[in-house]
């Protein structure tokens, strides 16, 4: 499951190559791969820490200028031989981007040096470097597609209070049909290429129309605020913070980075990435597994390899943000440790369900009124967007595609409901002498039963749909 290509964990390879029957272990160059990572991570955080101390203290014993001087050209060459190694091997996905050292060593030494400018350089510096790795990863079209909606539906937004809430709505929501229709195209011609600029837009679309809403409600951003807010790398795909939460943590002036909590997220990704390659096993292979247990066993597998992979991977992308002064909402933090449904899915690409709750179970209602009615809207939202994923894959998309998605929506939907009305009249679910540690446990057990449907019914939504109906009955014990 680990992604290429990495200069270091090259080097583990390489370390490992001339030892007889170690080479061929794929725990061991993890491990050492993870251990060099640490080695040179620690270091390198320290010395970060001396050269911004010193760019704001350049002491006594030497010129104050000949100190900050030095420390502004360390910081720019480390910068410079990262992008150099980046540009040499770039990466083809941004999970692999997130993941790779000299990322690591770029978002260090620019975050130091971007501290010192003014929001707006520093907006639009994050936005053309982000731009450069988006445009290897996703294509021009894709990005020249998201751009230019963007700025267009950032300068529609001009004069706010000129323009009716329903005028706003069709502009804005024009302008994102429009951008459908170019992928679209884009798709007919080049199918993978038609994929990969969708998987931007849907997010793109999602962190736009939260940009529409919040500038409604008085919130204000620039092109370059803009540009970062969307097309910020480490979170350009698989998040969709709202924009003031965004912005009211990263757009106003630079603070103190907090070094110690990037290096805690960095570390643990790394850890959660380890056990997510120990537990990993093709998704293909459940569809070979024909008795009950055994197939059980094979999706809580995939389960909890999904999920030790998605948390670490964002922990690696919330660690480099981190190093680059950005903060990000947390994506699948505490989903391992969710003992209801409704737990599960806050935790679960977070991101997305805040959004979800800010803009259309809030809206609806809440809490306030027709509650079971607002969590099936969200669902339903959520469902229709991951069907448009769908539907832009690269082959010939059949009808049968869409129902394992549906069915995820639907299932999903029934569980928060049924926690719902359940948590009104709450009934044990253990005898009463049960150790509590003995209840967390079970809760958490039975909530990742629940949420393993989300690994297995989603990964069913495209041509291995059509083992959908044998999959169900084995795990149903049908035959």
């Amino acid at each position: 499951m680990w992604i290429d290509p990495d200069p270091l964990r090259t080097g583990a390879r390489a370390l490992l190559a001339p030892v007889p029957g170690l080479a061929g272990i794929p725990a061991l160059a993890d491990a050492l791969h993870a251990l060099l990572f640490v080695l040179g991570l620690l270091p390198f955080l320290v010395l970060l820490d001396a050269l911004d101390r010193r760019l704001e203290r350049p002491g006594h014993g030497i010129r104050p200028w000949a100190a900050r001087l030095a420390a502004v050209a360390a910081l720019l060459l480390g910068a410079v031989l990262a992008a150099r190694s980046m540009h040499r091997q770039p990466s083809e996905t941004t999970l692999s981007l997130a993941l790779r050292w000299d990322q690591v060593v770029l978002a260090g030494c620019a975050g130091v040096l971007l501290r010192r400018v003014s929001p707006s350089v520093r907006c639009w510096v994050l936005a053309l470097l982000s731009i450069r790795f988006v445009l290897h990863t996703h294509g021009g079209t894709a990005v020249l597609v998201c751009v230019v909606t963007g700025i267009v539906g950032l300068l529609a937004l001009r004069p706010r209070a000129l323009a009716p809430t329903l005028w706003t709505a069709t502009v804005q929501g024009a302008l994102l049909c429009a951008a459908v229709l170019v992928v679209w195209r884009l798709r007919s011609i080049d199918p993978h290429r038609g994929a990969v600029a969708y998987g931007l837009l849907a997010w793109f679309g999602l962190r736009h129309a939260s940009f529409v809403v919040e500038s409604r409600r008085g919130y204000r951003g620039g092109i370059g605020a803009y540009l970062c807010y969307q097309l910020f790398y480490p979170s350009a795909v698989d998040a969709s913070q709202v924009y003031d939460e965004f912005a009211g943590w990263n757009l106003g002036e630079a603070t103190p980075i907090d070094r110690r909590a990037a290096a805690r997220q960095l570390v643990a990704g790394l850890a959660l990435l380890w056990v997510a390659n120990r537990l990993f096993a093709p998704f293909d292979t459940l569809y070979a597994v024909h008795e009950t247990g055994a197939l059980w066993l094979a999706v809580m597998r995939q389960f909890y390899s999904a999920t030790c992979f998605a948390t670490g991977v964002w922990a690696f992308a919330e660690g480099s943000a981190r190093l680059y002064g950005i903060v990000l909402r947390p994506n699948f933090a505490g989903v391992l440790s969710a003992t209801n449904p409704s737990r599960f899915w806050r935790a679960f690409r977070g991101t997305m369900t805040n959004w979800l709750i800010r803009y259309i179970y809030v809206p609806l209602g809440g809490n306030r009124r027709a509650h079971l009615r607002n969590i099936v809207a969200a669902f339903a939202v959520s469902t229709l967007w991951h069907c448009s994923t769908v539907a832009f894959q690269p082959w010939p998309v059949r009808p049968l595609w869409f129902l394992p998605v549906v069915a995820w929506g639907a299932l999903n939907a029934a569980g928060v409901v049924a926690h719902s009305v359940w948590r009104r009249e709450p009934r044990p679910v253990l005898p009463g002498g049960t150790p509590r540690a003995v209840r967390v446990l079970t809760k958490c057990l039975l909530t990742a039963v629940f949420g393993s449907f989300t690994v297995t019914l989603l990964g069913l939504g495209s041509p291995a749909a059509v083992h959908l109906r044998q999959f169900v009955r084995t795990l149903l014990g049908l035959g």
